[in-house]
């Protein structure tokens, strides 16, 4: 499942920039990224090779994101489309003194096709999400963000996480870590999830084409998880 202030898929980025004075100018990436398998917030979802497409859309300090898996081991099938609307403003607007901190408000509305044909799942094909997160521009780029699902997951979430970047060149090292805390959702007993790790490099191929790849490591934090480590690769453009 997709979430987040940022557009993120294992590597993609389409950042829901903070709406800024000045003309606004319509950004906007697209991506296909392939996962050896599929952690979402501690979960393993699928434990084979998937492939994930996204495509972002951004105007001042809106994002409009469509992100999708698609399951290469036993369904063959895609699994889920998400569609996310994401606002992100710097709270500089109120005065100069919190310029470097972001705010961001979003929701998420998550498909699973599959359940659409299999009624007798017991599941619905569909839930809905809200969050709200802050962000500091600073070293390590502190966020925290809660989330609440409002139909089948049921429950709130939290992530606090840190990330730093190192140019290397035209490549750029991307290193992250979270921390997450599920409070009931999607039927698991609220206790702390996983920590998240994760290093990451971005290639320029051309002006507007990237390579990227990613290793990451979901330790978890409580019996209800397992410990993950798995890695992707893809390519975004960026337009």
């Amino acid at each position: 499942m997709w979430t987040g202030v940022l557009c993120i898929a294992a590597g993609l980025f389409c950042e829901a920039a903070p709406a800024e004075d000045g003309a606004a100018k319509v950004k906007g990436s697209a991506g296909l990224t392939f996962n050896s398998k599929y952690i979402w917030r501690g979960q393993n979802l699928l434990d084979g090779p998937v492939l994930q497409p996204q495509g972002c859309l951004s105007y001042a300090g809106w994002t409009g994101t469509v992100w999708a898996n698609y399951d290469l081991d036993e369904g063959d099938e895609w699994t889920e489309v998400d569609y996310t609307l994401d606002y992100t403003t710097s709270l500089g607007i109120v005065t100069s003194s919190l310029e470097i901190l972001s705010a961001s408000v979003g929701y998420t509305y998550y498909t699973f096709p599959p359940l659409r044909h299999h009624p007798e799942a017991g599941v619905h094909d569909d839930s809905h999400e809200v969050y709200a997160g802050l962000s500091l521009d600073t070293f390590l780029s502190p966020s925290l963000i809660a989330y609440y699902d409002f139909e089948q997951g049921d429950g709130m979430y939290y992530e606090a996480a840190v990330a730093h970047s190192f140019s290397l060149g035209a490549p750029v090292l991307s290193l992250g870590g979270s921390v997450g805390y599920n409070d009931g959702q999607w039927g698991y007993e609220s206790s702390f999830s996983a920590a998240l790790l994760s290093v990451g490099l971005d290639v320029p191929v051309t002006k507007a084409l990237t390579w990227n790849a990613t290793a990451a490591v979901s330790l978890a934090l409580d019996g209800q998880y397992e410990d993950e480590f798995y890695g992707s690769t893809g390519l975004s453009v960026g337009f």
